[in-house]
């Protein structure tokens, strides 16, 4: 203790006497756990090996024989002199003495300060050693001798069946001299000792038979129990670290600086503004914080806060619709020359052009499509892409593209060129801004989808999207920790499928009858599923990272598609650890009180069916009533299926009565109080009523249920015959 009080924090003299700066209430917490841990490394040293003289085990004595006649007691072999517990006596003496005298003289030199920073550390440490460490090692000492160390010593049970051979024939040749009234007074005397003696009760031997196969089939349980519990410890630390706790904080720095006016955009025009006057001042960084211009390329690379670096190159993607993709009505055909319809799959344009939309000659189409200019189409495989869920249509993953430039000026030249060139007009319906940015303090990717959705209607509709994932996890001492529990999660799958090979192979198609069968097969599907999809993860990252070390690439690395990828494998993961914390609800049936929800669900779920069926039919009627109703004026209703999720929410109770009212000022309350009365108060209550009077039942009958594996009395008797 004085030595860690001696050297910790001191680098030079002067810390010694008083000038050391202050540490804080954790490091006074760290300091007393590493003091414990070092006494506990030190106190092998001083530990005694040596045994003090034990009594001898009393000698089994046979009814008829003298005291006097019985073998002699023999000594224990392998232990030392009793004159060396002295010599133990001296060495803890001196422990205590030594390290006393050299703490108070260490004292006096550190100062007042520093030796009552000492002394609180010293405090929290015995405390900690008192309270938590000294009792939890006795627990686990005990647990252990009491379970593993259960044989006694070999030779103690030898010379214990030496000394009772002995003893009976020391008492067989001494039978052999004694006369008849001798012989009967022995023979009385073992009467009279065995007059206790009873005739087993077979009852009382199958009761224990039937306890002791409890206490096995108990003690499996329990060690499985004790595997899973750590398997779900593993895979809720592994998926818990793929999210950082400032993944929120990153989405919204980048969100205030990107999405500057960009919801306000309804025209191309307006686009090309926002992306000169908010997105390039943004996304290129040009000044240091003291005002002064950057200079150095790497600093370059980063956003305007200094904080985030650009991933590869950003590109602007857009979709298009051929000319004419819709017919006009003969009645104004003579007013209306043209119709341009929404994008649509089979309706969008997929040719190759010149600056301007111009199209080329036959003679020059082939170097045309060499060229990847932005009049130039590509496909989906050639970019890399998937398909696009956006407001409005579903878009391919394709489309004309054009690359940004590595430094301002360039760039601020191409959205010049673009502009000019009418890059964006009427037959424009998607355009795709798609970039990646790095956080090295937090070792986050944040990869970034906005797009803008020119309607055929008129107007646009934005659409922003910030994935935050980590691609890189073996980064400092916290990456070794976390390759240890993927090589955990890696065993512990294996075991699981080895042990559900066995039981598939035991018990053959009966094994799909259970519930919690099929739930632990699903299981044990998404967990090997997982694997091979974090195989490929890294597969893909390290493509990707090396094709980032080529500063001479010209196209962009697609990390949107990785950040999809790393977005579909979080979904699997969180399948895998939903499934697995369904699991535990296995332990409820180990609890007769706590299984009651399971049957009267089960009870219940007759009644259910119909009542869904019939809760289907209100729900979709109400659904399309308000569709009809209030899709022309609201938001929440402008289609079916936003329509069918208000509703939802109307039903858990979550509503605008006064937007129903301004919308229609008569049909919109009738609407409300309809809904109100017939789902929320009718058939909610039906549903209470059904579940209340399944519980009922079940509450009834549980005082006559019996339950083989009351798990919690089990554990309990085993800790208090643990424990004494």
């Amino acid at each position: 203790m004085p030595k860690r009080g001696k050297w910790k924090n001191v680098t030079n003299t002067s810390q010694i006497w008083g000038n050391a700066p202050k540490r804080s209430k954790w490091q006074k917490f760290k300091d007393s756990i590493e003091n414990i841990t070092n006494y506990h490394q030190r106190s092998k040293y001083n530990a005694q090996d040596i045994d003090p003289e034990e009594e001898d085990k009393p000698m089994p004595k046979i009814v008829g024989m003298p005291e006097e006649k019985q073998a002699k007691k023999k000594k224990k072999p392998g232990t030392f002199p009793h004159w060396c517990i002295y010599i133990a006596y001296v060495l803890t003496v001196m422990s205590m003495i030594v390290p006393g005298f050299f703490t108070i003289l260490y004292s006096m030199e550190w100062g007042p300060e520093k030796a009552n920073e000492w002394l609180t550390t010293f405090i929290m440490s015995f405390f900690q050693s008192v309270i938590v460490v000294q009792p939890l090692k006795v627990m686990v000492l005990v647990a252990f001798i009491a379970c593993i160390v259960k044989k006694p010593d070999i030779d103690e049970e030898d010379g214990a069946t030496e000394d009772i051979n002995n003893v009976i024939a020391a008492h067989d040749e001494e039978m052999l001299h004694k006369d008849h009234e001798e012989l009967d007074a022995i023979v009385a005397k073992r009467k009279l000792a065995n007059e206790d003696c009873k005739p087993i009760d077979m009852e009382a031997l199958n009761k224990a038979r039937e306890n002791r196969m409890m206490e096995i089939k108990m003690e499996t349980l329990l060690r499985e129990i004790a595997i899973y519990l750590l398997f779900v410890l593993v895979l809720f630390f592994l998926s818990y670290q793929q999210r950082d706790s400032f993944s929120y904080q990153m989405a919204a720095n980048l969100r205030n600086y990107f999405d500057n006016g960009f919801t306000s955009i309804t025209t191309t025009e307006g686009y090309w503004k926002w992306m000169d006057k908010k997105l390039i001042p943004a996304m290129y960084a040009s000044h240091y914080a003291n005002g002064t211009e950057i200079i150095q390329w790497w600093d370059k690379r980063c956003t305007a806060d200094m904080v985030s670096r650009r991933v590869g190159i950003p590109r602007l993607r857009q979709l298009r619709i051929k000319p004419d993709t819709c017919s006009v009505n003969q009645r104004l055909g003579s007013l209306i020359n043209h119709c341009r319809n929404e994008y649509g799959w089979t309706d969008d344009d997929a040719k190759d052009y010149l600056p301007g939309w111009v199209k080329p000659d036959i003679s020059n189409l082939s170097a045309v499509e060499e060229s990847k200019t932005p009049w130039v189409y590509r496909n989906s495989f050639e970019l890399a892409n998937a398909p696009y869920l956006g407001e409005i249509s579903t878009y391919k993953g394709g489309g004309y593209v054009a690359m940004f430039e590595r430094n301002v000026e360039r760039t601020n030249e191409l959205i010049d060129h673009l502009r000019k060139e009418v890059w964006l007009d009427v037959y424009t319906r998607g355009v795709f801004l798609e970039f990646t940015v790095y956080n090295p303090n937090l070792n986050l990717f944040g990869s970034m989808i906005m797009l803008v959705e020119f309607m055929q209607s008129g107007g646009a509709v934005t659409r922003m999207e910030f994935k935050i994932f980590r691609l890189l996890s073996y980064i400092g001492g916290m990456g070794v920790v976390v390759m240890l529990f993927e090589v955990l999660y890696a065993c512990f799958t294996l075991y699981f499928f080895v042990h559900f090979v066995k039981k598939l192979k035991k018990e053959r198609k009966k094994y799909f009858n259970s519930f919690w069968n099929k739930l632990e097969f699903a299981l044990m599907l998404f967990c090997v599923t997982v694997i091979a999809m974090y195989a490929l993860k890294h597969i893909l990252t390290s493509v990707a990272m090396n094709a980032l070390k080529d500063r001479e690439r010209a196209d962009n690395v697609n990390f949107q598609s990785l950040a999809a990828y790393d977005e579909l494998y979080s979904y699997m993961v969180g399948i895998v650890v939903f499934l697995a914390t369904i699991q535990f609800l296995k332990l409820l049936q180990f609890n007769k009180k706590m299984n009651m929800l399971g049957d009267t669900v089960n009870l219940a779920s007759k009644d259910l069916k119909v009542f869904s069926f019939a809760f289907i039919m209100y729900f979709l009627a109400f659904t399309i009533f308000g569709f009809l109703l209030f899709g022309s004026t609201l938001y929440a209703f402008a289609s079916f299926v936003s329509a069918a999720e208000s509703m939802f929410a109307f039903t858990l109770g979550s509503f605008d009565f006064a937007a129903m009212e301004a919308s229609q000022k008569i049909l919109g309350p009738i609407f409300f109080f309809l809904f109100i009365f017939i789902v929320y108060v009718g058939l909610m209550s039906i549903f209470l009523t059904i579940i209340a009077d399944a519980f009922n039942t079940v509450k009834e009958n549980v005082a006559n249920q019996t339950n083989d594996y009351e798990i919690v009395d089990f554990m309990w008797k085993k800790i208090q015959g643990v424990i004494g």
